[in-house]
């Protein structure tokens, strides 16, 4: 987070419909839900939606670190890439 700014990363194939929408509106919006369990009259959860501006990460020093810092997340593990695959 920078400021009061928060920054989440996503990883994606370099090409594909949803980079196409993504860079024909830079438009974002995400949903992540938790908390849930059945209750009599249904289902009980809690979620958080949230909407946002695409910023594609170019730059290879940032990007190898926020592949660093999504593997490091998801995993609890340092990743190794070589240079090359960062393309």
């Amino acid at each position: 987070m920078s400021g009061n700014i928060l920054e989440l990363y996503f990883h994606s194939a370099p090409k594909g419909r949803k980079i196409d929408v993504l860079n024909r509106t830079g438009n974002v919006c995400f949903e992540i839900s938790c908390a849930s369990e059945p209750v009599h009259s249904g289902y009980y959860f809690a979620s958080v939606i949230g909407f946002g501006k695409t910023r594609f990460v170019e730059n290879i020093d940032e990007k190898r670190n926020a592949l660093f810092i999504m593997f490091k997340h998801q995993t609890g593990k340092s990743l190794r890439l070589p240079p090359s695959k960062l393309q």
